[in-house]
């Protein structure tokens, strides 16, 4: 039983590691661009779109609980990525 219980808080910790990787790729990404992009003009609306970007991915997983499947997430997020492809333009200022 012990060994189901570590196989079980194993898995639970891969869950938990995998969106958390996601977020943590994504926010160094934009980290990268900010710092290749000047202050001013296309920084800022650089920002704006990480910022409206991030939000996007955590209404996505909005609702996941412990009992969520990495390929719940991967498929929230890949939804997500989907409808942004359709729809994605850098905003225009």
């Amino acid at each position: 039983m012990a060994a189901e219980a570590k196989k079980a808080g194993e898995e639970l910790a891969e869950i938990h590691r995998q969106p958390q990787e996601i977020v943590d790729s994504l926010i160094g990404n934009y980290l990268t661009l900010l710092q290749q992009v000047g202050r001013e003009g296309l920084a800022q609306r650089a920002r704006a779109r990480a910022a409206a970007l991030t939000k996007d991915a955590l209404d996505a997983l909005e609702g996941l609980d412990e009992e969520s499947s990495a390929s719940e997430v991967a498929q929230r997020l890949g939804d997500l990525g989907r409808s942004r492809r359709r729809s994605c333009c850098w905003p225009r200022g």
